[in-house]
């Protein structure tokens, strides 16, 4: 079933009168969490008065501006709480200056202890960078300020 399909779906059964469990169970969801989630999603909110989704006139039924609008509203808390996890966390805003070098190489096989090469790792892959690049850019600062 096609998503505006489900959307349609929901809305006549709520009008029969379900419960939202069971509306969800129905469209194929575990609980009513993901329904919620469709439905905000293709612009529609929950209407206590009418116990239905109604059209959300903020999104005017466009997909993904109800989320848009959302977004809008709370920017101040998502900032302040950007701004708290940066400062607990100590999260630097610095960019590395991660260097790619040419020329030939030379192969060299070393062993990293598990959680260094898993920091490794999650940095590279989060940053999409190459781990030999990284590797090759700390030493490369390492020997500049200590050889």
């Amino acid at each position: 079933m096609a998503r505006p399909e489900k959307i349609q779906e929901a809305v006549e059964l709520f009008k029969e009168g379900k419960d939202a469990r069971e509306v969800a169970r129905k469209l194929g969801y575990a609980d009513t969490k993901g329904l919620s989630k469709l439905m905000r999603r293709y612009g529609y909110r929950w209407d206590p008065e009418k116990q239905n989704y109604v059209p959300d006139e903020r999104s005017q039924g466009k997909p993904g501006l109800a989320a848009a609008a959302i977004l809008e509203e709370r920017a101040g808390e998502i900032l302040a709480l950007l701004d708290w996890f940066e400062k607990s966390v100590g999260v630097k805003k610095t960019v590395p200056n991660i260097r790619t070098f040419t020329g030939p190489t030379v192969a060299k096989g070393y062993s990293l202890p598990a959680e260094l090469a898993g920091r490794l790792e999650r940095f590279c892959r989060a940053r999409a960078y190459k781990e030999k690049d990284v590797v090759v850019t700390a030493i490369s600062e390492f020997l500049d300020r200590h050889a």
